[in-house]
Order: C-alpha cells, then structure tokens, then sequence
C-alpha cells in the first residue's frame, strides 16, 4: 500500500516539489524516492491524510489546502506528525499537524480559517 505523508517526505527532497506519483508523458509513473515508505509505520497507516494528493499536504496556500487541513482536525496521530515532520527545523512548507506552514513558520491563522470558511460553504453542483 502507497502512502503519501508529509513525514514520508521531508528530507534532503524540497516539500514544494516532491518525489512520487506524477503523471508523465506515458501516463502515471512512479519515482524511486528513499524518503517514500511503502509499508508504513503504524501511526502514519492511521493519520487522517492518507491517501490526499500530495499536491494538497504541501500546498502553500490556505485555499488549496483545505481538505489537508481539515483532515488533520479530526487526525488522531497530529502529535506523532509533528514530532516526524519537525517543520520548523525542516523549513517545511504544507499541511502537518492540524496547521499549514511556510518555510518552517505557522501561516497567519486568520487566513486559514477564512479559507476553511469560504471553502467549506461553497457548493459547486
């Protein structure tokens, strides 16, 4: 089973662009990635992320962020996320433990919660 974390993610490999499932010109394709767990541990089978585009867990922007973050309000791992992750010390910059970050540094909280607002009261049918 596949799964993509933030805390599968962070190394050497920048967080804005990172290595995995991409679709190429032969259609969709794996990349070998070191930092890629393939058998996760216990705690990341059982974060509330798994399985979102990682295009969503390493958004930079509050709006296009919105699943991951919600995701993470209800995550019962946000702590063991966050400990793996260490966004400050990672210069992270996404969705990890229930908070998005920019360049290791928590986003303005009012924001985040305007777009989770907006977000969440627009129906597109």
């Amino acid at each position: 089973m596949q799964v993509w974390l933030a805390a599968a993610l962070v190394g050497p490999l920048s967080p804005r662009r990172p290595t995995g499932p991409m679709d190429g010109p032969g259609g969709p394709r794996t990349v070998e990635n070191p930092l890629f767990h393939p058998d996760p541990s216990p705690w990341q089978a059982s974060a509330a992320c798994a399985g979102l585009s990682p295009s969503v867990v390493f958004a930079r922007r509050a709006k296009e962020a919105a699943p991951a973050l919600r995701a993470c309000a209800s995550c019962p791992v946000r702590s063991e996320c966050e400990t793996a992750v260490a966004p400050a010390e990672s210069y992270f910059d996404g969705v990890c433990a229930g908070r998005l970050w920019r360049n290791g540094r928590p986003a303005d909280a009012h924001r985040v919660a305007k777009a989770l607002a907006s977000k969440g009261s627009t129906r597109r049918g």
